[in-house]
This record gives structure tokens, sequence and C-alpha cells, in this order.
């Protein structure tokens, strides 16, 4: 039945729902980068600088954030709101550990803006 409604993915394959969420994980770290680093760019320490805020969130913020059922209103329009949902979105992937600023990396190490 799962391969007649198109929800088996087939070997070696993320489930739609998986890649879903890791477009969106990914489009939210690229608004969260955008919001806080618009008129710099994505080069020079920007990445650095970004990583630290995402490694401050979720050291600092992600462990209360987490067990909430909705993002608090006070997030909107800031980028703690991309933060929120980039983590919201990798612990769909890995509930364990979401980690999406290794994930927002392309292989050059430069951010995938």
């Amino acid at each position: 039945m799962d391969k007649a409604l198109e929800l088996d993915a087939g070997p070696g394959k993320d489930p739609w729902w998986v890649v879903k969420a890791r477009q969106r994980r990914n489009q939210a770290i690229r608004d969260f980068v955008r919001a806080m680093f618009d008129d710099v760019g994505t080069e020079g320490g920007v990445p650095k600088a970004a990583g630290r805020e995402i490694r401050k969130y979720q050291t600092d913020v992600w462990p209360r954030d987490r067990t909430r059922s909705a993002m608090p209103d006070t997030y909107r329009g800031t980028p703690r709101e991309f933060l929120y949902t980039a983590f919201r979105e990798a612990s769909r992937i890995s509930p364990a550990v979401p980690a999406p600023f290794r994930q927002a990396r392309n292989p050059s190490g430069r951010f995938s803006a």
C-alpha cells in the first residue's frame, strides 16, 4: 500500500517529509543570514558570525523552545523566527540532535545563501 500511495521512498532515498523538512530548514537558515547580515553579504566573517549566533541559540534558547508547542509571538518578524523554524525543522529530520548549521554549508564551507 505504501508504494501505491507513494509513501515508500525506496532504497537509499529520504521520505518526502524529510526532504520537505530539510528544504524548510535550509531556507530558514538562509533567511536568518539575510536578516542578520544583509548589509554585508555572505562573504568574509559572516559565516563565522552566523555560526556563533546559531550555536548561541542552540545552547541558550533551543532547550526551552524545543518544548514549546508553537513559536512565541515575540519571535515573528525577527531573526529568531528563522532560528526557531530551522531548529524545529531539523528536529523533524533528527529529533535527537538538530544541527542545522552544519547542514547549511556547501562543500566549500561557505553558506549557501
